[in-house]
Parts: C-alpha cells; sequence; structure tokens
C-alpha cells in the first residue's frame, strides 16, 4: 500500500512540474499525471479495503472493485477521469489540432477538479493522501 502512496506523490510532483513548465500547454499529459495519481490512490484505497494480497492485474479489475467500495459520486468521478485520460492517450490529435488542444484543456480543468474530490474521498480512509509533497 506504502509504494502506491510514493508512487502517487511522484506522479503528483510530475504534474506540478508540468503545470510550471508548462503552463499553457501539454493538457493531455498533465490529465494522464492526475489520473495516475489517482489509479495509485485507488490501488492503496482498494488493499486497505480488501486486503494487502488482493490482486489488481488491470484496470477494468480496479473498476470493478472501486464500484463496490467507493461512494457512487466518487465511482462516478472516476470513470470521467479514467475516460478523460483515454481520449488524452489514444485519440490522437484528429485533424484539428486547436480543437482537439481546447478540449483537452477543459478536460484537464475538469480533472484538476477530479483529483481533489477523489482526494478528499479517499483521504477519509487514508489520511496520507490528504497530505500531498509540493
Amino acid at each position: 500500500m506504502q509504494n502506491h502512496l510514493r508512487q502517487a506523490n511522484r506522479n503528483y510532483l510530475k504534474l506540478l512540474r508540468s503545470e510550471r513548465d508548462f503552463p499553457d500547454d501539454d493538457f493531455e499529459w498533465k490529465t494522464i499525471y492526475i489520473f495516475y495519481v489517482v489509479v495509485h490512490w485507488t490501488r492503496a484505497f482498494i488493499r486497505l479495503r480488501v486486503g494487502l494480497d488482493v490482486d489488481i492485474p488491470d484496470h477494468s479489475t480496479a473498476r470493478r472493485l472501486l464500484k463496490q467500495y467507493l461512494k457512487p459520486f466518487a465511482f462516478k468521478a472516476y470513470i470521467t477521469l479514467n475516460n478523460y485520460a483515454d481520449y488524452a492517450r489514444y485519440d490522437g490529435v484528429a485533424d484539428d489540432l486547436d480543437r482537439w488542444q481546447r478540449l483537452r484543456k477543459i478536460e484537464f480543468k475538469e480533472a484538476r477538479e477530479i483529483l481533489e474530490i477523489l482526494r478528499m474521498e479517499i483521504g477519509r480512509a487514508i489520511p496520507e493522501v490528504l497530505t500531498l509533497s509540493e
């Protein structure tokens, strides 16, 4: 569980650096960093709820377990964030790069809000999540 919390923190620091170094660009990568912060928080959360030896080999297994243990609003936020990360990774830039970047910027702003929602919710069970390194 602690390894997931450490990795989440490392990903969070990457997000902060990206926000600092590229304030008006790379929104797809910032969203991906946010998703992987949450991935590790949720893996730690699942292990807390189910047991440290639970096997979580992929995102679909994690989603199934999270649906059981997260409150519905938090699970919905997680799914939205997962979708945004998928768009960022797999949708390519399409023919209209400006439009694509505007959409990624909107999704990033929402992803930032989701990060805070999930931080507060998971932080109820894992207080270390509430104290992010900066």
